[in-house]
């Protein structure tokens, strides 16, 4: 086995705003890969299609573990479509949505996934549209998920009583509130 294939590799095309059009091309060559393991995608203005695109593409590529999804315009609507193929790809461990916006639905489907998939370790969802029913879907849904550490999110949305309610709720200080 060549080192690259037993190390595995990194794509970090950063800021180059590949868009939809390029997700679509991205997603055939990870169809592929066999070995890569992290891919960072942040700031390339994904939009929903583009996440479908690369949502399709996890479930053929058992490597990846960590993948960043960041300030893509990634709406509801790709949240579902990520959501929907985790319950399939089990050996992603970390996710970020920092900066995009995801609301209330594309949150329930990310606490029913949560339910099902037993991988994930990290999600980070800081500077999305969190609301407390959000929340409670996501602690709602790790109740079955043994290895989930940390679900990031910035509580500009929740009240400090709330917070508090979530944090008593919680009880293994999962959810981290970053100000």
């Amino acid at each position: 086995e060549s080192p690259e294939r037993s190390l595995g590799f990194n794509i970090t095309p950063l800021g180059n705003q590949i868009g939809p059009k390029g997700a679509r091309y991205l997603s055939q060559a990870l169809k592929y890969s066999s070995s890569l393991q992290k891919l960072y995608l942040n700031d390339n203005k994904l939009t929903d299609e583009g996440t479908h695109q690369i949502a399709e593409s996890l479930q053929s590529n058992p490597q990846l573990t960590h993948l960043d999804l960041s300030a893509n315009l990634i709406s509801s609507r790709g949240a579902q479509a990520l959501a929907n193929c985790l319950i399939y790809n089990q050996n992603l461990t970390c996710l970020l949505l920092k900066g995009n916006q995801v609301d209330l639905g594309g949150i329930l489907a990310f606490g029913e996934m949560l339910e099902k998939n037993v991988g994930l370790e990290f999600l980070d969802f800081v500077d999305n549209a969190i609301t407390i029913a959000g929340v409670e879907a996501l602690l709602g849904g790790r109740k079955c998920h043994p290895k989930l550490k940390t679900i990031t999110i910035r509580d500009l949305f929740l009240p400090y009583l709330t917070r508090a309610r979530i944090q008593a709720k919680d009880g293994k200080n999962l959810i981290e509130f970053i100000s």
